[in-house]
């Protein structure tokens, strides 16, 4: 059985028999304690298109809470795995080796990322308390977003009632989950937002206020 979630333009169908975690991972239980793990819809929203994996734990080995296991890297983010069950590493799923795109297609199915045999991470919530997760998160990226055009317009409007000149205006803002952006009127009328290092840093919540808005 399945949740429907729809929360601004994001939609998903969540398993109600899952375990979820707050960094936006799945935990589905399978027969002896064994634990099937993956990323959630909302995550690989947040990463794109999916294309490549890799874990650096062997089969069988002790793995524990929060322990770096893997890596996944999207289009748009390279992310590192950290294991959500203590126990023991039953190996990454064979059928990404050939089919990475399983990721995205079905996320909370066949795209599942590794399994453990062991006890799950006691942080991990039922299918109703990562609904507020969810909800919580993607009104906090709508607001920064907000926040952000209204920064915007206020240097364009700025730019137009001084009437500056071609690189006149440069000016830092501190934005609360974007970082440091460096903004500069190339003219009265036009502005280019570059980003600093800090904001690359940012780019897996950059990227998800393109999609929520």
């Amino acid at each position: 059985m399945n949740l429907e979630y729809k929360r601004a333009r994001f939609t998903a169908r969540l398993p109600t028999d899952y375990l979820y975690s707050p960094s936006h991972f799945w935990l589905a239980r399978r027969p002896e304690d064994l634990w099937r793990v993956g990323l959630t819809k909302f995550a690989t929203r947040m990463s794109g298109e999916m294309v490549d994996h890799g874990f650096g734990v062997e089969l069988d080995a002790p793995v524990t809470l929060g322990q770096p296991i893997g890596w996944v890297e999207g289009f748009k983010a390279i992310s590192d795995l950290y294991c959500l069950v203590e126990g023991r590493f039953a190996g990454g799923n064979p059928a990404l080796q050939t089919e990475i795109a399983l990721i995205n297609q079905d996320p909370h199915g066949a795209g599942w990322l590794y399994a453990v045999k062991g006890r799950p991470d006691t942080k991990c919530v039922g299918v109703e308390g990562y609904v507020r997760i969810l909800d919580q998160t993607i009104d906090r990226l709508l607001a920064s977003r907000a926040s952000e055009r209204e920064g915007i317009v206020a240097i364009a409007t700025l730019s137009r009632s001084h009437a500056l000149t071609p690189h006149a205006l440069t000016l830092h803002a501190k934005h609360s989950d974007l970082g440091i952006c460096l903004c500069t009127a190339v003219d009265s009328q036009l502005l280019r937002l570059r980003a600093t290092p800090a904001l690359r840093a940012a780019r897996w919540t950059a990227a998800a206020t393109r999609w929520t808005t």
